[in-house]
């Protein structure tokens, strides 16, 4: 009812649900900054606390934390700062102010210190454009647009984090599609090479992709890359050899590929026709501390279930 009343911004509810710095006054600061400090402080001298008991309660109990305190603490820390950003934010708006800076944070980050920081790096700059907004024009509410320059950081963060951003997933994603294009054509090379006992001998295309299955684009943009790489050499038209690098790593993605067939089918017991496809999947992830770990528990093995010999 009050809402709808015309003497609504006189009554001073309208700065209060959608904030007004303008309408701050200097105790108003004094008091942000002091329940700022509180709040900090509390937070790094039981920040441990804080962690353990947010994410393993239970565990929390166990080692003998006072899990109620403790949590009587943070509701009580939380009703602080949404008390204290009222006055600048506006009612309506505080939860935004709480949830959008760590959501934005944690696309940069998956540790839990980075994120806080950033995420208080994030709520400064984007109060300090609200406020200064409403400052200059007073008929701007701060809330809305502390809200709208959270927005484009966020928005700007999901696109362009170096950790979880959109972009760089993408890129990610094509490296890592480029990667095994370039193995599966090398890995082919090696196993032509191999029935053919000559690793050198001259491959054409048609050779390439009835051992496999590529199609002509992937075949031509993956031997375009092994070229740059010297992975392979091109001896005319449609016509590759196998360089001595090329077979280096063409023999080390066949001997992963082997050697995780022989770990399932030895520590797994998977038939052999369920062993080929996991093994597809994984060998390209496989570092080479996980492949000496593979020959360590296989004890260094010859030939894998199909009895091909291991390279």
């Amino acid at each position: 009812m009050i809402q709808n009343q015309s003497h609504l911004s006189k009554s001073g509810l309208n700065n209060f649900i959608f904030g007004k710095a303008a309408s701050m006054s200097e105790s108003d600061i004094y008091i942000l900054a002091s329940v700022a400090v509180i709040i900090i402080i509390f937070v790094i001298v039981f920040y441990k606390a804080f962690i353990i008991t947010c994410f393993n309660r239970e565990y929390a109990k166990t080692i003998g934390l006072p899990v109620v305190w403790i949590e009587s603490l943070i509701s009580t820390l939380t009703i602080l700062a949404i008390a204290s950003g009222i006055q600048t934010v506006g009612v309506v708006l505080i939860s935004s102010i709480l949830i959008v800076p760590c959501a934005t944070a944690r696309y940069q980050s998956d540790k839990l210190y980075v994120i806080i920081i950033l995420s208080a790096i994030i709520g400064g700059v984007s109060s300090l454009f609200g406020v200064y907004i409403s400052f200059v024009a007073p008929s701007m509410p701060t809330g809305p647009w502390i809200v709208i320059s959270l927005s484009i950081i966020s928005f700007l963060f999901m696109l362009l984090a170096t950790k979880n951003g959109v972009i760089t997933k993408m890129i990610l994603k094509r490296n890592n599609q480029r990667k095994i294009l370039l193995e599966n054509i090398l890995k082919t090379l090696y196993k032509l090479g191999e029935d053919r006992g000559d690793f050198f001998r001259l491959i054409q295309d048609t050779h390439i992709m009835s051992k496999r299955h590529f199609t002509q684009r992937e075949l031509h943009i993956g031997m375009k890359r092994l070229c740059k790489k010297k992975f392979v050499i091109p001896s005319g038209q449609n016509t590759w050899k196998l360089s001595k690098m090329g077979l280096e790593e063409g023999k080390r993605v066949t001997r992963i590929h082997r050697l995780w067939e022989l770990y399932l089918s030895v520590k797994l017991r998977l038939k052999k026709d369920h062993l080929h496809p996991i093994a597809e999947s994984i060998e390209h992830v496989i570092t080479p501390e996980i492949e000496a770990e593979l020959y360590r528990e296989l004890s260094n093995p010859k030939s894998d279930p199909h009895e091909k010999i291991i390279p």
